[in-house]
């Protein structure tokens, strides 16, 4: 008899931070996903050192705006001025959310892509 497992690729993840009082349906929402390894081997920059050999790193913020599909319902006011933070990259770039960044890396990390249910 076979086993088959069963893997979740796309997930959606309500943070707490920015929810607190919000009704249901207008809570912060967060569409994302496991990354693939063709995915992951792209978030791996090289380059060369002082010394004249390559060396490598994993690009953490890279991963992090690759994984992170949507965001909705977040809206900031940065000095007067409202900004819809739509996608991870705004996460990063945004002063202020380096909480919200930090509960969402936390998540993806503990986060198995193996469906427990099945």
């Amino acid at each position: 008899m076979k086993h088959v497992i069963s893997l979740k690729t796309h997930e959606e993840y309500t943070p707490e931070w920015g929810n607190k009082d919000r009704k249901e349906a207008d809570k912060v929402l967060v569409r994302w996903h496991h990354l693939s390894a063709k995915e992951q081997r792209q978030c791996i920059e090289i380059s060369v050192n002082d010394d004249g050999k390559p060396e490598s790193r994993y690009n953490d913020d890279a991963e992090f705006c690759m994984m992170t599909d949507s965001i909705e319902n977040l809206i900031v006011n940065l000095d007067g001025k409202e900004v819809e933070i739509t996608e991870g990259k705004q996460v990063l770039e945004t002063c202020g959310l380096n909480m919200l960044y930090a509960e969402l890396k936390k998540h993806y990390a503990e986060t198995d892509a193996v469906d427990l249910k099945n």
